[in-house]
């Protein structure tokens, strides 16, 4: 019995070695651990004097813009591995980073060897520290953009990630450009925005001008001035816009209130506007297999010309100076309230039923 309890205390003994030894091999040679760990550090700086503009160019990663240095223009830029192996020093070795400055414009770029390839799981991540006013250009694929406020021109090409930004604020006369493929973009204001839009979300609280061409996509703007899109299998969601003025198939619009002008071509989607107050300047429809309610306000008084094949329009009792129904073809012509006014409604609609009431 005592010889077989030596031995298990030996036993216990050579565990306790081992598991110590393994402890201390990990401390001392972080590459067997198997948890995150930055392997690639670089670090660059430009006088801020001597900097108008930055263009990057980056994938597998992300890019973090923050604007808390009034010294300089610096760009901090790592590679985070989650193996810890030798494989991390050999992925490392397939990646490099450019700098450049000319005529103010800084330009960063990630570039990778020839048929790189890695089955590791790895992020390179940049955090750019540059002021609100400086020009940007953005190419991010696979990876996420975050910005704070921009008062200048912006270029954004963001594919496989999001961008996030706060108050994006063109220069008078010039844009906010995106190009979004698979991703979202989530923004507080934009004053003037140009959009490609694919596959994607896009939601905002104030996009004051925007025009948009957008493809499978998701658009909410909670505040609007004016859009312009051209729209084919989209979801739109407004709360409140002045002017909105839409090409549109296979789209579905839901808007709350506006104010002023609303134009549509629309084919196989609905189209539903919860109110169009008095004094609005006109409403036009062009519809083709898809259902339209525009909730025009009752007290407010337009002229309506109608024409439908297929499907009836739905206004205000009013005594009609033309009205002719001929089998499946209606054509209307009306003044609701008073006849001095300047509002105008125009529809056209084949296979559509319109609905013009509040």
């Amino acid at each position: 019995m005592n010889w077989k309890a030596n031995k298990q205390k030996v036993k216990i003994m050579k565990t306790r070695i081992f598991n110590t030894l393994l402890v201390s091999l990990m401390l001392l040679f972080p590459a067997l651990n198997s948890s995150a760990e930055i392997v690639k550090k670089v670090h660059k700086s430009w006088p801020i004097g001597k900097v108008t503009s930055l263009a990057i160019e980056n994938k597998f990663g992300n890019i973090n813009f923050v604007t808390n240095r009034d010294d300089s223009v610096t760009i901090d830029v790592s590679i985070d591995t989650e193996t810890g192996s030798h494989r991390s020093y050999r992925l490392i070795d397939q990646i490099d980073f450019s700098f450049s400055i000319m005529d103010g414009k800084v330009k960063a770029k990630t570039i990778f060897d020839d048929g790189f390839s890695s089955h590791d799981n790895f992020t390179i991540n940049y955090i750019i520290n540059i002021p609100k006013n400086r020009d940007l250009e953005v190419i991010n694929k696979y990876g996420n953009v975050m910005l704070d406020d921009l008062n200048a021109n912006g270029n954004f090409e963001i594919a496989y990630g999001n961008i996030n930004g706060n108050s994006l604020l063109a220069p008078s006369g010039q844009q906010i450009k995106l190009e979004l493929k698979y991703g979202n973009a989530n923004f507080e204001k934009v004053n003037n925005l140009l959009g490609d839009i694919a596959y994607s979300k896009l939601r905002a609280t104030t996009i004051e001008n925007a025009e948009l061409e957008t493809r499978y996509s998701n658009i909410f703007a909670e505040k609007s001035n004016e859009i312009f899109a051209n729209s084919r299998y989209d979801n739109y969601t407004i709360l409140s816009i002045k002017r909105i003025k839409s090409d549109s198939k296979f789209t579905d619009w839901k808007i709350d209130e506006a104010t002023s002008s609303v134009q549509f071509i629309n084919e196989y989607g609905d189209i539903k506007i919860r109110k169009v107050p008095k004094n609005f300047e006109k409403v036009s429809v062009q519809n083709r297999y898809g259902n339209i309610r525009i909730g025009i306000a009752a007290d407010a008084s337009y002229q309506l010309v109608g024409e439908t094949f297929y499907c009836n329009i739905i206004f205000p009792d009013t005594e009609p100076e033309k009205y002719i129904k001929e089998e499946n073809h209606t054509i209307i012509s009306a003044f609701i309230g008073n006849r001095n006014t300047t509002s105008k409604v125009n529809i056209e609609s084949r296979y559509g039923k319109v609905d013009l009431l509040e």
